[in-house]
């Protein structure tokens, strides 16, 4: 039997990942998905999440892998998050592997940035700041140590003139995972990836990769944080500070969507793809009260009009055949 493909999430913060990863984990069979984060992974031999050692995160993740058997590896459909670093595949020889990513716009992602910093330093009921995780703990430290001063809170100009450390973030994350030397050019950092998408197109982008991985059930977007600052309230000056500073962030995202232009012309199915799922996701979220009309539609006039009852029984089989069939492209 010929074997999936398996996928590398290589998931960027503030880049959409966690709506894609809450769609994976909530589609896919225990087994079938492996994530890797800063303080924990999923261990598909226990089927539950487990926590990395300090300063061993890289080696426990390559121990781990390294003991899963034949049946569980070919049974693993996709591997994502933080931690996903180019050469992981080797401990799946044979399988066909595709990486994929979302990039987003370097001045968008500095404001989801900031948002989320503050949302987790105001509302305690977060739930990053309830996990027992030696690495959340420590990064909700570093969070509090980024964004207050002298017990107030930074506006977002002032954490920004601050935060010269995260300039060209994507680009060193890039480098840092082993997907691109440092003084590689833009066009080569994305050469490793199967899929290169983008965030603000992540409604399209995201769909053509659920197809790819069997995803049914639709859910909202996930961890979008409180808006205290909007990219709209940018100004003249602020843009030009986060330009000047991430240059090669800039330069790497104009590369990622003429990648995604020439992938789309690659790929004639991809339109096709998306329309389709669209579709999906239109049924998915309005089935529960088209079944409600339905049955009282049918309730009420199966003794007055069998024949319309009738119609309306083979209406409903219609649907439920699209509602679980995936049409190959």
């Amino acid at each position: 039997m010929k074997r999936i493909p398996l996928y590398f999430f290589f998931h960027i913060p503030k880049c959409a990942g966690s709506t894609f990863r809450y769609h994976v984990e909530h589609n896919l069979k225990k087994g079938e998905f492996v994530s890797l984060y800063e303080g924990e992974y999923f261990d598909v031999n226990e089927m539950a999440y487990k926590y990395f050692t300090p300063g061993k995160r890289r080696e426990e993740i390559d121990a781990y892998l390294d003991s899963l058997s034949d049946v569980q590896k070919d049974t693993i459909r996709i591997i994502y998050g933080h931690q996903v670093y180019y050469g992981i595949h080797r401990f799946f020889p044979g399988r066909e592997v595709r990486y994929i990513t979302f990039v987003r716009h370097h001045a968008a992602r500095e404001v989801s940035m900031y948002n989320f910093y503050r949302e987790h330093v105001e509302d305690p009921s977060r739930r990053f700041l309830k996990k027992e995780n030696v690495y959340q703990a420590n990064d909700v430290s570093e969070i509090r140590k980024d964004l207050i001063r002298d017990g107030r809170i930074l506006s977002f100009s002032e954490w920004l003139q601050e935060r010269t450390w995260h300039s060209n973030f994507i680009t060193r994350f890039l480098i840092l995972r082993g997907f691109a030397e440092p003084g590689a050019f833009p066009e080569d950092m994305f050469k490793r990836f199967y899929f290169v998408g983008i965030t603000e197109n992540y409604h399209s982008d995201a769909l053509f990769l659920y197809y790819l991985l069997g995803v049914k059930k639709f859910y909202p977007d996930k961890n979008i944080s409180k808006k205290y600052f909007l990219p709209k309230d940018l100004s003249e000056e602020l843009c030009g500070l986060m330009s000047e500073r991430n240059t090669r962030d800039a330069t790497l995202y104009d590369c990622a969507i003429r990648l995604h232009k020439t992938f789309k012309v690659k790929e004639p199915r991809f339109e096709s793809i998306v329309g389709y799922m669209k579709l999906k996701v239109f049924y998915s979220r309005r089935s529960i009260p088209f079944w409600i009309a339905y049955d009282r539609a049918s309730s009420a006039l199966r003794r007055r009009a069998p024949l319309f009852v009738q119609f309306l029984g083979d209406m409903g089989n219609i649907v439920s055949s699209f509602k679980n069939r995936k049409i190959k492209f």
